[in-house]
């Protein structure tokens, strides 16, 4: 790389852009002058790669150490240079003196920077950072561009002078069809220290948004909300603490003077200016608190990370990092043409929280913009799939009655059985709005129901044909339901085996989800915890990344040691720290090691019966496939299960204390199941007793 102040270029629009990206080929030896603006190179001139050993590439005087001694350059390269510009921009010369090349070479290669001018007025955190990134040492400077940016505006912001008390909350008063674009503005508000109340990630009826709307320390206004009245009466209580912000594209604030006009082209700057407006929380000091406080829950028991778990639409908070494959799904949803989503990757690629904390919340909170109410509902098929959309879908007008309900559920599931449009009708007299049916682990209809094969199920073929008949495409676009489910990847060649289920797939739409890119990554890991006052440390988050980042099926094992990690947390810094990685086991191993100790603390209670209770407890629920790559995890009626105190302590403990198995009331029955079939893959005890006995346990299946 080659960059220099010679290469920085100011638009007429404020921009600044950086014009030349490298080197085409390289020149002649260096010579003995002033290291200016001339291009050097060793050798022959022709065209090399940046980061050639061997050769000395670039302009000298903004060459890092590693380069004058003809190593290979990198991002820390540039950081160095950018360093050498900016320090030259801060104090009018550049950071290491000599009267010749050899002289300037020997300072920056010996990291002998200039004395500050005595007459300087750069702060000295500023000074610190640049010379940071002037270490002559390229591990001791700044671990990416990125993280020296970011150093820049939060020792800027943290030095500022603002006598105010930054308030607990701001809310953000907008239109729901802008909501994607106040998203991504909250979750920017987030990083920088205010803490932003969005409909999307609270809990709660159309009269506690009006009361946190009323009670608000500050107030965002983005477009026109859904609070006109009570809007107007916390703008007359306290007009000095309502700002409007105008998106880029919307016009939400009509004609209504903008403080803040945030555009594609300085979105950062124009989130910066809003949030010194509002008032920055440098601290964060209470963040945690505060978040417990609103969960219900004593500080100590919060984790911003889920663990094994999937995210929930009460989880939407805590999800970042899918904005851009949520924006394409809601897309699909808004053209409407087909009303059968099909949302296929693999085991765990985050297919299951992408829809029920990414796509249900923002169709909840009216980001289509069209005025409908939508209602939602979950189910996984089970093995009596039937059932399970009976229960889901009296569910969505319960009375209340157990008993009644309980009756209605019989009765649908007859229903369904009997009758292939049994769904459109019911859904079809629903004078609510529109109705979402989200239908996660579609490959249950294999593994639980019975779909396909000998001895076909007739309610899993049954359950099939109504979602087809509802969505198909004569009646589907005058229906009122759209279906979105999960598939595995790994079964969609045994969907499309079924003609009926063949048929559903190929009418509606695929959306095949890729896995999270490095970008992505970094903010599932870094927003969860600053959403609660910590940091996570950069040289941790850069092994999390390259560990997670571009591979399917690891999200899982990521969220599993950052809930490990952030139990291991140093509570006095708010810091989750790099060194207590390796003792988690790492992205690989946390899952297996959290597993093995809990049994290892069940044998030293229970003695010689803990592990042939576990293995009993474990195998149970797993259903099995003819290999170990085609298990999955089985859903079972705690009832089912031994009650002998050995097996109750097992399951306390996998449940409340590993967190390796979960327990949920579903469909009216107390459940238990394998937190995720990551468990599946590398907890290598599970998979040994699997393959032992996995004829014998077939055969009991």
């Amino acid at each position: 790389r080659d960059f220099k102040p010679d290469n920085v270029m100011i638009g007429d629009d404020g921009r600044v852009r950086v014009m030349d990206f490298g080197l085409a080929s390289v020149a002649a030896e260096p010579r003995e002058d002033d290291g200016g603006d001339d291009d050097v190179a060793g050798g022959r001139s022709e065209p090399n790669p940046l980061t050639r050993s061997g050769t000395v590439m670039g302009t000298p005087a903004y060459m890092a150490p590693e380069q004058h001694r003809a190593e290979p350059a990198d991002a820390a390269s540039d950081q160095f240079a950018f360093c050498i510009a900016l320090y030259e921009a801060l104090y009018g010369e550049r950071p290491f003196a000599g009267a010749t090349l050899g002289e300037q070479v020997l300072a920056v290669t010996s990291g002998e920077l200039r004395e500050a001018p005595a007459s300087s007025s750069v702060p000295g955190w500023l000074r610190e950072i640049v010379c940071r990134g002037l270490a002559s040492d390229r591990a001791e400077r700044f671990e990416s561009m990125q993280a020296l940016l970011d150093a820049l505006v939060e020792a800027e912001l943290a030095h500022e002078v603002d006598e105010r008390q930054p308030p607990a909350y701001v809310f953000v008063v907008h239109d729901g069809r802008d909501k994607q674009q106040v998203l991504r503005l909250c979750e920017g508000l987030i990083d920088l220290g205010v803490r932003p109340w969005l409909d999307m990630w609270e809990a709660g009826e159309r009269a506690e948004r009006q009361r946190a709307l009323a009670e608000a320390p500050a107030v965002i206004v983005c477009g026109a909300g859904e609070h006109a009245e009570v809007l107007a009466a916390r703008i007359a209580r306290d007009p000095t603490t309502v700002y409007a912000a105008r998106l880029p594209g919307s016009g939400g604030l009509g004609d209504r003077h903008a403080d803040v006009e945030l555009d594609e082209a300085s979105w950062d700057e124009a989130v910066l200016a809003l949030a010194r407006l509002v008032g920055i929380d440098h601290e964060r000091r209470r963040w945690l608190e505060l978040e417990a406080a609103r969960a219900g829950v004593e500080a100590g028991a919060l984790s911003p990370y889920r663990g094994l778990e999937a995210f929930r639409e009460q989880d939407a908070r805590w999800m970042f990092g899918r904005d851009a494959e949520v924006a394409s799904l809601l897309d699909l949803i808004r053209v409407g043409q087909t009303r059968f989503l099909t949302l296929i990757g693999a085991s765990g690629s985050g297919k299951s929280s992408l829809l029920m904390a990414g796509v249900c919340p923002m169709l909840r909170h009216g980001v289509l913009g069209d005025g409908a109410m939508w209602s939602i509902a979950y189910l996984r098929p089970g093995s009596r799939p039937c059932e399970a959309l009976a229960h889901a879908i009296v569910g969505l007008d319960a009375s209340g009655d157990a008993v009644e309900d309980g009756l209605k559920i019989k009765r649908l599931r007859a229903e369904l059985r009997d009758g292939h449009d049994t769904l459109r009708l019911i859904l079809g007299r629903r004078s609510q709005g529109r109705t979402l049916l989200v239908i996660d682990q579609l490959e249950e209809l294999f593994t639980e129901a019975g779909l396909g094969g000998e001895g076909e199920s007739e309610e899993a073929l049954a359950f099939v044909r109504n979602l087809l008949e509802a969505t198909q495409e004569l009646t589907g676009l005058d229906s009122k339901l759209w279906i979105a489910a999960t598939l595995r990847a790994d079964f969609v060649q045994r969907a499309l085996e079924i003609p009926a289920l063949a048929r559903a797939l190929q009418v509606g739409t695929y959306f095949a989800l890729p896995p999270m890119s490095e970008s992505q990554i970094r903010a599932a890991i870094e927003r969860p915890a600053a959403r609660v006052g910590h940091r996570v440390e950069a040289k941790l988050v850069d092994k999390l990344v390259g560990a997670a980042a571009h591979q399917a099926g690891r999200l899982p094992l990521l969220q599993h040691v950052l809930r490990e990690l952030w139990a291991r947390r140093d509570a006095s810094r708010r810091l989750l720290r790099e060194a207590v990685y390796a003792e988690t086991g790492g992205l690989e191993g946390a899952i297996a090691t959290a597993a093995e100790r809990a049994l290892a603390e069940l044998c030293k209670q229970l003695g010689a019966d803990a592990e042939l209770s576990t293995r009993r407890l474990v195998t149970r629920l797993v259903h099995l496939g003819n290999r170990s790559s085609e298990d999955t995890r089985r859903r079972v009626a705690l009832a089912d299960l031994d009650e002998d105190p050995t097996t109750r302590r097992v399951l306390e403990v996998l449940v409340g204390e590993a967190r390796v198995l979960v327990a949920a009331e579903v469909d009216g029955r107390e459940t238990v199941e394998i937190a995720h079939e990551a468990l599946l893959r590398e907890w290598t005890t599970l998979v040994g007793w699997l393959d032992a006995d996995r004829e014998a346990l077939k055969l009991r299946q």
